[in-house]
Parts: C-alpha cells; sequence; structure tokens
C-alpha cells in the first residue's frame, strides 16, 4: 500500500489504493497502442484515445482522495492544480489575444499528461498485466522490423537507420518508444514477472532497434537507468565508508577521462557541434530570459512559445531541446517548482527499480526534448514502474525493490 506523507487534512498517513488491475492495464495498452500506431489511425480516433487517457491521469492526480469519510488533498495534487491555474493566469492575461481557449486547453492537457502519469503511478497500488506488456512490447518489435522492411533504411542526418514506425521524420519518438519497452522487459524480468528465456526472447530485438536508431538522448538514458541499478546493487554489498568512497572515486575517474579525451585526444573538440547545437541555443535562451518581466519570469509566456530560430538551428523553429529550460519560458518559475517537487517527491518515495526509472526519465529532460513533451510516451515509459499483480509475493523477496527508506 503506496502511503501519502504530507496530505492536508487531520490524518496524514491517508493512503489510496486499487485492488483491480483493470484500469491501468487498460491506461498502458491504450498509450501503448496509440504510440506504435498513432500515424495510422485516423485523427478522431488518436484524439479519443489521446484525450480519454490524458483526463483519466489528471483528474486521477489532481483530485482528493476520500477516504472514510474524509478528504485529503497531498502536496503532489496541489502541485499540479497550482501549474493548472498558472498556465491559466498566462492565458489570460498573454495568450489570449492569440489563441483560441480550446485550443490552449487541449494544449494544457497535453503538458500535463506526462506528469499527471508520474503522480498517478506513484500514488496508487496500481497493477499493469505482465500479458498486456508483453504484447505491448513484442508489437513494438514486429512493428519496428516490418517498417523497416517495407520502407527501407531511412537516412537521418546522413546516418542510416530504421525506418521510423511512428512516423516520418518521428526517428526519435521510434526510439523513445523502444527505449521504453527495453527498460519495462528489465524490470519485468529483475521483478520475476517473466522468466530468464522470455525476457531474452523479447529483450535482444529491443536492445537492436535501440541501438540502430542511434539516437543519443536514449543512449544516455538507458546508460544512466544501468548505472543506478549497478550502483544500488553495489550498495547492498559494501559498507557505507567503502561505498561512498567507491562512488566519489568512480566520479573523478569518469570527469579527468572525459576531460583527457576532449581537450588531449580528440583535436578540434567543438562542444556546439558535439551537443548538436543545444548549448549555443541554451544560451540564447538564458540571453532572453534575463531580459523577461518579472511577472514573465514567474508565469512564463505560455505554452508554445518556446519556439525560436536560432544561431545553431537557423533553417527552422524549434524549442530549447530541454525539457526544463522549456517549462521556465513557457510555464516560468510556477512551473519548474510544480516540475521538481514532482520528481523530488516522487523519487523520495520510490523504490529501487522506480528509482532507476525516474532517473533516466529525468536524465532525457535535462539533456533534451524528451518524454515530458510526448506524453503518451511519457505513460508507456513510465508505466513500467507499476508491477504486474503475479509480482507481489516476489517483489517482496527482492533485494532490487527494497522500501525508500533503505534506498540510497
Amino acid at each position: 500500500m503506496v502511503t501519502d506523507i504530507g496530505t492536508f487534512g487531520a490524518n496524514s498517513d491517508a493512503t489510496a489504493t486499487r485492488q483491480s488491475w483493470v484500469i491501468d492495464t487498460l491506461v498502458f495498452v491504450a498509450a501503448g497502442l496509440y504510440s506504435i500506431f498513432a500515424e495510422s489511425m485516423p485523427e478522431p480516433i488518436q484524439v479519443a484515445i489521446a484525450g480519454v487517457v490524458s483526463l483519466w491521469l489528471i483528474l486521477a492526480a489532481c483530485l482528493p482522495i476520500v477516504r472514510q469519510g474524509m478528504v485529503y488533498l497531498d502536496i503532489r495534487s496541489f502541485a499540479l492544480i497550482l501549474s493548472i491555474c498558472s498556465m491559466l493566469v498566462t492565458y489570460t492575461f498573454l495568450v489570449s489575444i492569440n489563441t483560441p481557449l480550446n485550443d490552449y486547453a487541449l494544449t494544457i492537457l497535453r503538458v500535463m499528461t506526462g506528469i499527471s502519469a508520474l503522480v498517478y503511478f506513484m500514488r496508487y497500488e496500481g497493477t499493469i498485466l505482465a500479458g498486456a506488456k508483453i504484447a505491448i512490447y513484442v508489437t513494438v518489435s514486429i512493428v519496428a522490423v516490418a517498417t523497416t522492411a517495407l520502407y527501407g533504411l531511412y537516412d537521418y542526418a546522413g546516418v542510416l537507420r530504421p525506418y521510423p514506425f511512428a512516423g516520418v521524420d518521428a526517428i526519435h519518438s521510434s526510439a523513445y518508444i523502444v527505449s521504453g519497452a527495453l527498460v519495462g522487459v528489465v524490470l519485468m524480468r529483475l521483478r520475476r514477472e517473466v522468466g530468464a528465456l522470455t525476457a531474452w526472447l523479447v529483450g535482444l530485438p529491443l536492445f537492436g532497434l535501440f541501438i540502430a536508431y542511434q539516437v543519443r538522448t536514449t543512449w544516455v538514458m538507458l546508460l544512466v537507468f544501468s548505472a543506478v541499478l549497478l550502483v544500488q546493487a553495489i550498495r547492498r554489498r559494501t559498507t557505507h565508508r567503502l561505498f561512498a568512497s567507491a562512488v566519489g572515486l568512480g566520479f573523478a575517474t569518469s570527469v579527468l577521462v572525459l576531460l583527457a579525451l576532449v581537450f588531449l585526444f580528440i583535436p578540434n573538440f567543438d562542444l556546439v557541434e558535439f551537443s548538436s547545437g543545444r548549448t549555443s541555443t541554451y544560451a540564447e535562451r538564458f540571453s532572453m530570459l534575463a531580459e523577461r518581466s518579472s511577472s514573465q519570469w514567474l508565469f512564463g509566456t505560455g505554452l508554445g512559445s518556446d519556439m525560436f530560430f536560432s544561431t545553431s538551428w537557423w533553417w527552422e523553429a524549434k524549442d530549447s531541446h530541454n525539457d526544463f529550460l522549456n517549462v521556465v519560458i513557457e510555464q516560468g518559475l510556477v512551473g519548474l517548482f510544480v516540475i521538481l517537487l514532482t520528481f523530488g517527491w516522487s523519487l523520495r518515495h520510490a523504490n529501487n527499480l522506480q528509482a532507476a526509472v525516474l532517473v533516466a526519465f529525468i536524465s532525457g529532460s535535462a539533456i533534451s526534448n524528451a518524454l515530458l513533451v510526448r506524453p503518451m510516451l511519457a505513460v508507456l515509459f513510465l508505466a513500467a514502474i507499476v508491477p504486474s499483480p503475479s509480482s507481489k509475493v516476489a517483489q517482496q523477496d527482492s533485494s532490487f525493490d527494497r522500501p525508500a527508506s533503505r534506498r540510497l
């Protein structure tokens, strides 16, 4: 049972539990099918699936918990409601002249879906059928391979990759879907929800696709995910002092090796080129932020306002390619506060496996426009933290799933 500490009410240990696996399984399957087949779906079906999933996640994450005749509103729900109110304030005073309210409301739904999914999956004791997860993950591999077989390899930035099944020019979305499925398979095996043979048969094709898409953000996310699991495994087998020394030495060595590679062994190293123009774009965005008024700093300039031409990306208006910077520009410090509070609260109360997924999710947002701007993909990725009903007994004995109070 998940405890909501820090609730507003007479009893601070209010809890919310769903015994049924039906709702979470339906949410996962809907998000998975949408992510895989959205490009081939009629638009009304796309809107219907995305709308129902988004509304359910946002309402379930924001609404108070009613238990034993008492109403509880925890800090995460309060933060999400604050974020929605802030975006409406921004619309009223800064955006309404140019954007119809119904369009802006749909944008709010899209923006709130990813962060609401995190709150939803962490707030309730939900389960997703293992068979449903495996079916979606296998479908990802089949569709990715079939699309490439049908259309051939895809030339993106001069590099041949599997053809993007999430739509033309959606190479990044396809890679995020594959990486989410791969993370899901790994967690299913660690929770003993599937056998080793099943995990290998499902996971190997996904890993091959993950490498073949050559999207660096997903590589970083999976590297971080693996590193967190490795650190947790080492932590369980060493003393606290030895572990701290090993982590410090490892971090210092990594920094020195990276600096040596950059400045000694890579001639004419260009940070802007290496970051695909991100660093120069970040500098331009910070210069723009420095000229903003206090109200714009507080509430932002509205959803969709982080689209500019830049020195590096002169041919097309693009966003900041950093989810946190994007939030500051569009939603202001209020929006950033909500995001950081939600991530921090979730990490504080996550078990080891959940923490690995969350840190990977955050790392993608820190270096690119990752899953927060791809709501259905975020739901698919975050659903990995939800166990299956069959894993309940196994979790009690799993050293990977110790309570947060004993986690690093």
